[in-house]
């Protein structure tokens, strides 16, 4: 199904595919309203029938999540037999992407990246949405550097301690116990996939390289046979030993991966003022950069930076959270209110 591009959906006029999969087809589109650019995710409905439910799981999650690292739905409508979810348009592609540039993020990167996925995915967790389909290329990074999680087509929202039975993610990324075809808890399989990625952050190779075939490959997976380089820092490789355990009972918790050594320490660049403060860990890589070229200082240091330095620290940190921009700004259309932000 491929548009003659331009072409107008309601208000807003599609102008360049981003890409295609099985299910739908992603364009950039433009709005008249705003001066800002959106992506639209499209499904012909006369294909609807087979793979409805891809896009009921995405939206019912996305109107069910307001995190400033999950991906935005701005928008849903049908027009000319077409199903449109209008959503944040994320213009530095993918977390894979990034990782290409570097070959293996550093101990800082790591950090930085890893911290915010962490929170996106305990605050998914906490409202009983488990995403499925965790892995590198559905990390979109935003304008500003932010890692963003995405694709949430086969997500699944849990009640009462159920446990799933079906799974559509990819393999590599592919819990054990989910290849043993048994009902298996969702959340603790979401936290496998994230010991994956976070393996192939560090390193950036796949953790179960030496497995060609799918069968060699399925066969690792289920008896935990993973490398990981000795290069990778030990508090990093540490946390993800303790994902990658093929007990999902044995597995470490959410909410102690975000409390683990690697994620509570202050990054560099985040001691400018009185401890850790919460706005600078929303800066990106380069922002922590930026900031490093005025002096640290305490309340006991008689050298303390000029004060136009703290006051541009202060403007560039603020700009960060609010996105660098003075065009008009739009709420989620189908979110009925906005929540504290998580960081």
């Amino acid at each position: 199904m491929e548009l003659s591009l331009p072409y107008q959906l309601g208000k807003y006029l599609l102008t360049e595919e981003i890409g295609h999969g099985g299910f739908s087809y992603v364009y950039k589109a433009k709005c008249e309203n705003y001066k800002i650019d959106f992506v639209a995710k499209i499904l012909k409905i006369k294909e609807k029938s087979s793979v409805d439910h891809v896009f009921n799981a995405e939206v019912s999650a996305l109107t069910s999540l307001n995190h400033p690292n999950i991906i935005r739905l701005y928008d849903t409508f049908v027009q000319d037999d077409l199903f449109v979810m209008i959503l944040e348009y994320c213009p530095n592609g993918c977390l894979m992407d990034e990782l290409k540039k570097v070959k293996a993020f550093n101990y800082d990167e790591f950090v930085y990246y890893g911290r915010q996925i962490v929170d996106a995915l305990t605050y998914c967790h906490s409202k009983n949405i488990a995403h499925r389909d965790i892995k590198l290329q559905n990390i979109l990074i935003d304008a500003y550097g932010r890692p963003k999680l995405a694709d949430f087509g086969i997500s699944m929202k849990m009640e009462n301690e159920n446990l799933a039975e079906t799974f559509n993610g990819s393999l590599s990324y592919t819990a054990p116990e989910i290849l043993c075809k048994k009902a298996y808890d969702p959340f603790m399989a979401d936290v496998w996939s994230l010991g994956v990625t976070f393996a192939i952050m560090a390193t950036g190779t796949n953790p179960w390289i030496g497995a060609g075939e799918t069968h060699e490959l399925k066969r690792s997976i289920m008896i935990g046979t993973y490398q990981l380089s000795k290069t990778v820092n030990s508090k990093i490789a540490s946390l993800i030993r303790q994902m990658l355990n093929i007990d999902p009972k044995q597995r470490i918790l959410m909410h102690k991966i975000k409390n683990s050594p690697v994620f509570k320490m202050c990054l560099p660049g985040f001691n400018t003022f009185s401890g850790k403060t919460p706005e600078f860990d929303a800066l990106s890589i380069s922002g922590r950069r930026y900031s490093k070229q005025f002096p640290e200082h305490s309340n006991n240091n008689t050298s303390r930076p000029e004060e136009d330095q703290i006051k541009l620290i202060s403007i560039y940190r603020k700009n960060i959270l609010n996105g660098f921009t003075t065009s008009k700004r739009i709420v989620p259309r189908l979110t009925c209110s906005r929540v504290p932000t998580y960081i």
